[in-house]
């Protein structure tokens, strides 16, 4: 999986200069294995801190999209109780507001009773972590993977290119980054034709109500510029890939 990679360089993230009013506060002790051998400043520390924790945070919050996208609200609740209950051992002042914000939001989705509210959720944790990001200037470097081919009548082919597409409007939302979430609403939109394979009746129903919703957003995915607009997209889609999944697609 093309995310897996991004997730494994995202462990470098520094903040940008601290404002003056900017202080280190800590309640756990740094691990052993973060400590270097000179005392580290305020900075410093967060810095090391930042650097640590990001792997596992990421992690976490792609289970989330990726435990949607299969329709398990269970996984993404689960994934969602990890990210409540991380306490970083060190922070800025100005971190607060987020590191608040993106709790809500995972306590809000770690309770979700149905898969609407968990994809609610989920996009504004996403955009919550983005905001946050945004806002401290932080350098999160990716690496940058090419979308799948479109074969010619290879639907997996097909389906792996729409895996990518919508990979890239969740790493849109938290890097946050506008290339690729131009990127994966040019690719999202181009659907797989599992429908016309399918004998249920039922199951090609949902499957066409899943294809027209994303129709209906693709103008809109297009033309938005905000994270508050973008996350609201993200979260509208999201229970489409369920669907279209639980549906045999």
């Amino acid at each position: 999986m093309s995310v897996l990679r991004i997730v494994a360089v995202f462990a470098t993230l520094t903040p940008g200069c601290p404002n003056s009013s900017d202080s280190s506060t800590g309640a756990e002790e740094i691990p052993k294995s973060a400590r270097e051998s000179k005392p580290l400043g305020p900075v410093e520390s967060v810095e090391r801190t930042a650097t640590i924790r990001m792997p596992s945070h990421f992690a976490d919050l792609f289970e989330v999209h990726s435990a949607l996208i299969r329709g398990s609200v269970v996984d993404a609740r689960t994934a969602a109780a990890q990210i409540v209950a991380e306490r970083p051992s060190v922070m800025l002042e100005s971190w607060a507001p987020y590191l608040y914000a993106t709790r809500d939001a995972a306590t809000a989705l770690s309770t979700a009773v149905d898969l609407s509210a968990a994809a609610s959720s989920a996009a504004e944790l996403a955009r919550s972590c983005g905001a946050c990001h945004a806002a401290q200037a932080a350098r999160l470097s990716r690496t940058l993977v090419s979308p799948p081919s479109m074969d010619a009548g290879d639907d997996r082919a097909t389906m792996r290119r729409h895996e990518w597409a919508f990979e890239r409007l969740w790493e849109s939302l938290v890097l946050p980054s506008d290339a690729s979430w131009k990127a994966g609403v040019d690719a999202f939109v181009e659907l797989p034709a599992c429908a016309d394979d399918l004998s249920g009746e039922q199951d090609g129903e949902a499957i066409r109500r899943a294809r027209e919703t994303v129709r209906s957003h693709e103008q809109a995915a297009r033309n938005a510029t905000t994270l508050e607009e973008r996350a609201q997209i993200y979260g509208a889609l999201l229970p489409t890939c369920a669907s279209c999944h639980a549906s045999g697609c």
